[in-house]
């Protein structure tokens, strides 16, 4: 289990509103948050989700967040933090496919070990802010926990992007839970779903 003591999101509400508000401490940011993931985190659910209980709470919480998704099947699938696959397999088992991207190359390889056989994910060791892909490439565009580590700026130029990528009745679906710590009782989190109509 990782020290959370030292994570980027254990910081105060007022340091976190001082953090990631300009380009030049966006990128000092991702760099602590590189160092921290590299140094801390195994590549599993535990670590992924900085909680003992993540067993727990992922048996509470990953069918709801499927809820909220459209039919996956023969869908074009964006999978933006990617981490471990922890929703790639799922994607990967019902979508025609899918693109799998995460920052941390060793989370990257452990969903290329678990989901590769699929055959229809493509695994992309990227930081999400620099994709580029055709307008749109995908049916979904899928975030859960991404946000939270990124700048305002970049956070609006990603969903910019994001929307550009989908095609004309796509659905952009994004979840956070940065409020408190997890809690299988008590999960404080924000999940929108937006339907692009064009």
């Amino acid at each position: 289990m990782p020290d959370t003591s030292e994570c980027p999101l254990s910081t105060s509400e007022d340091e976190m509103g001082k953090q990631g508000r300009s380009s030049s401490s966006a990128s000092e940011n991702r760099a602590t948050m590189v160092t921290y993931w590299k140094r801390n985190s195994n590549p599993n659910l535990q670590s992924m989700m900085l909680d003992t209980n993540a067993d727990k709470i992922n048996q509470f919480e990953y069918p709801e967040i499927l809820e909220c998704l459209p039919d996956l099947d023969g869908k074009r699938i964006l999978e933006l933090g990617a981490g471990i696959g922890r929703f790639t397999k799922r994607f990967a088992q019902l979508a025609k496919s899918v693109v799998a991207v995460d920052f941390m190359e060793s989370f990257l390889e452990k969903n290329r070990e678990e989901n590769s056989h699929y055959g229809t994910v493509e695994f992309l060791h990227k930081d999400a802010t620099q994709l580029s892909f055709e307008p749109n490439s995908f049916d979904i565009v899928f975030s859960n926990w991404l946000f939270m580590y990124l700048s305002d700026e970049e956070t609006e130029q990603l969903l910019q992007k994001s929307l550009s990528w989908l095609t004309p009745g796509g659905t952009l679906f994004f979840r956070e839970s940065c409020f408190h710590s997890s809690d299988v009782y008590y999960i404080m989190s924000i999940v929108i779903r937006f339907e692009i109509v064009q």
